[in-house]
């Protein structure tokens, strides 16, 4: 299951350097903790459950996790972070490519190498210093845990 499918409608609102002020996807006020840990839950009493989401604070979790896999992309990571973020927006305005590569620098990258340690983490997963889809990566890991 998709983190993304939680989002809450209001995101919290942060000022770029460049003076723009925009919603924060990457923020863990965006996120509705209280329906994904009541949907992964119910889900539980029927499967195991694969939640692949930015923002893995499982000290937001109300869930037994078993296992926490984080991505290293390695050497390049700010660069793969900014380039997935393009990728993935399909933006061709030279105005909200230069705000979404401000975002990631001042507060996704930022974000994300501040999560906390998580004492589950068993496994690191290489992006072998390339983009790959979600999806790719999610049947990577069905392979290595079932």
């Amino acid at each position: 299951m998709d983190g993304d499918w939680f989002f809450l409608a209001d995101k919290p609102k942060v000022l770029l350097s460049n003076g723009d002020m925009v919603s924060n996807w990457d923020d863990q006020r965006a996120v509705d903790w209280d329906a994904l840990n009541k949907f992964v839950i119910e889900k539980l009493h029927h499967t195991n459950v694969m939640l692949v989401t930015f923002l893995p604070l499982i000290s937001k979790f109300t869930f037994p996790v078993a296992l926490h896999v984080t991505l290293s992309m390695g050497a390049n990571e700010l660069r793969l972070c900014i380039e997935a973020r393009r990728v993935s927006k399909k933006k061709t305005d030279p105005v909200a490519i230069l705000r979404d590569e401000l975002m990631v620098k001042e507060y996704v990258y930022p974000a994300f190498k501040s999560l906390p340690p998580s004492d589950k983490l068993l496994l690191v997963i290489g992006a072998g210093g390339v983009r790959r889809t979600k999806e790719d990566i999610t049947t990577d890991l069905e392979a290595l845990i079932l």
